[in-house]
């Protein structure tokens, strides 16, 4: 079938299916803001050129499929578009060279060992301090646990480039093979689900392991605060995940507010599909819109992404491994591209050295 046939017919498949209840549209700005109901925007894609920016906006978060009675997956359907349409080309550029930097050596490291930890690049480029405390605890009680600094391709995907981000993948499942890796402990959510729907291989949430083990006794300044908690969007239909970072949270005697929309139902922070990449003025309102859907000055979440996500929408954004391993709890202050780059390499010499 000729690409654009096949386009075609993809979104006529998502057309037939639409009822225009508009459920979808209550919580998705884009959606809300690129037309005047869900079928409408799916009889425009049919019959005129792919807006672009529309379907580069879209966070792929998935929650418009999760509400719609009859599976209207705009998330699937604005990703395969992706793959038929030419963008900016300068953007593009942006993040290839992400990608190109991830997967190079002067980022990366490979350890040997049945068991490893892989944090993904945004905790390491957000917060490596408080995760080579956890790399430490996680080598304390699992001593056979290993350490693997590898970048997922999750950018490549969401870009649509499918023949790169098989490349990329498939690289990773090579790292894994040659390096006799049976179990990947994981603590980025876009990773985990990276990971686990592409490379057949053993995948454990940090969050999970954590639960397990236990986490360290040590005196925190969180008593009297109470915490809004965030469920990042790629891990929605994770539910042991979702447990098992409340238990976490509840050992630890923190006072949880949720969101109205969470767990399988949560709503994305603003900056999933790389949407903040190609609509800024979009990201930034859904920021403010998800931060803001709460009482609580504190939000938590597991995601280092979404902890700067909800910070720009207003709130004091804190990742679980800061309330788990720090005495103190405070915001973290934003970190320009430059120091993030800077910390993932600083990472990886400080791990060579152990």
């Amino acid at each position: 079938m000729e690409p654009r046939e096949d386009k075609l017919k993809k979104i006529k498949d998502e057309y037939d299916k639409c009822i225009d209840c508009n459920l979808c549209t209550r919580e998705c700005l884009l959606l809300e803001r690129y037309g005047t109901s869900p079928k409408n925007i799916l009889k425009e894609m049919m019959e005129g050129p792919i807006n672009e920016e529309m379907v580069f906006s879209c966070s792929l978060c998935g929650h418009c499929e999760k509400v719609c009675p009859k599976n209207v997956d705009f998330k699937k359907l604005f990703l395969a578009c992706r793959t038929y349409v030419q963008h900016n080309k300068k953007t593009f550029n942006g993040v290839d060279i992400h990608q190109r930097l991830s997967f190079s050596k002067i980022f990366s490291l490979e350890r040997k060992g049945k068991i490893v930890f892989f944090p993904g690049c945004s905790l390491i480029s957000e917060n490596p301090h408080t995760l080579m405390k956890t790399y430490k605890y996680l080598k304390e009680k699992i001593p056979p646990l290993e350490i693997m600094i590898k970048c997922c391709g999750n950018p490549t995907n969401c870009l649509g480039k499918e023949e790169e981000f098989k490349k990329r993948i498939g690289h990773l499942e090579k790292s894994f093979r040659s390096n006799d890796v049976e179990e990947v402990v994981v603590a980025c959510q876009n990773c985990y689900m990276t990971i686990k729907k592409n490379i057949d291989i053993k995948v454990t949430s940090l969050w999970t392991l954590l639960d397990e083990i236990g986490i360290p006794k040590k005196e925190r300044s969180c008593e009297n605060r109470v915490f809004a908690l965030h469920d990042p969007c790629p891990t929605r239909y994770e539910h042991e995940i979702h447990e098992s970072v409340r238990n976490i949270l509840r050992k630890m005697d923190v006072n949880i507010e949720e969101f109205k929309n969470n767990r399988e139902n949560t709503l994305c922070c603003g900056v999933g599909g790389m949407a903040s990449i190609f609509n800024r003025e979009l990201s930034l309102d859904q920021m403010r819109k998800r931060a803001n859907e709460v009482d609580s000055k504190w939000i938590v979440t597991y995601c280092a992404e979404c902890v700067s996500s909800l910070q720009r929408g207003g709130k004091e954004g804190i990742h679980i491994l800061d309330l788990i391993f720090n005495e103190k709890v405070k915001s973290k202050e934003e970190k320009s591209l430059m120091t993030k780059w800077r910390n993932r390499y600083e990472f990886k010499k400080h791990i060579e050295e152990l």
